[in-house]
């Protein structure tokens, strides 16, 4: 149960996880609605995320190098909180564009005009959702090494099922762990080009 003083809880729902949670406090949640067009993009494109930051009528354009709907969402909800700190849309703008990549986390990477979405050290189904999705966006081919989602106990093959699922679009995939193989396998078009190591 929440605390029953007035105040302000900003959460990012972009999966409804927390209707539970409006229930059971009868809250009545105020909705801000974001849209992100997406577009296929050469990877020297997809270097940066554009978007339009538009509350309370006023509007900015950001460009921010996180990657990704989730990031975007997340620097949403950490603007609307500055706004409330007094912090002016042209403040906002200079700190999220100075934000830089994190190592490992759908970092983009050049190395001889090939690149790299490094994402090795994501470990939820929702991240790798979205890393799958920022690829995807990508032009050229694609290709997919992964060891699937590990530690998920008894939720292990429908996570790496649906995984294998997301990947039915990319070019190659190359499975690199015996334990999530299978489930992966089974999601995936099996005539594909995948590659067991």
């Amino acid at each position: 149960m929440l605390h029953k003083h007035k105040g302000l809880s900003y959460i990012t729902d972009n999966n409804n996880r927390y209707n539970q949670i409006y229930n059971t406090n009868n809250l009545n949640p105020k909705n801000y609605n974001l849209v992100i067009s997406s577009t296929n993009k050469t990877p020297e494109e997809i270097v940066d995320e554009i978007f339009k930051l538009l509350i309370d009528k006023q509007e900015i354009t950001i460009k921010t190098k996180l990657l990704g709907e989730h990031n975007v969402i997340n620097l949403l909800l950490a603007s609307r909180l500055a706004l409330l700190l007094n912090f002016s849309l042209k403040d906002i703008k200079n700190a999220i564009e100075k934000i830089e990549q994190v190592e490992h986390r759908l970092k983009l990477i050049e190395n001889n005009e090939k690149y790299i979405l490094d994402d090795s050290f994501n470990a939820n189904s929702l991240g790798v959702e979205y890393s799958i999705k920022v690829l995807k966006t990508c032009e050229n081919k694609k290709i997919v090494i992964t060891g699937g989602i590990v530690e998920l106990g008894k939720d292990a093959y429908k996570e790496n099922y649906k995984l294998g699922t997301l990947l039915k679009d990319i070019d190659y995939v190359i499975i690199t762990n015996k334990i999530n193989r299978f489930a992966i396998l089974d999601g995936l078009d099996r005539g594909k080009n995948v590659f067991c190591v």
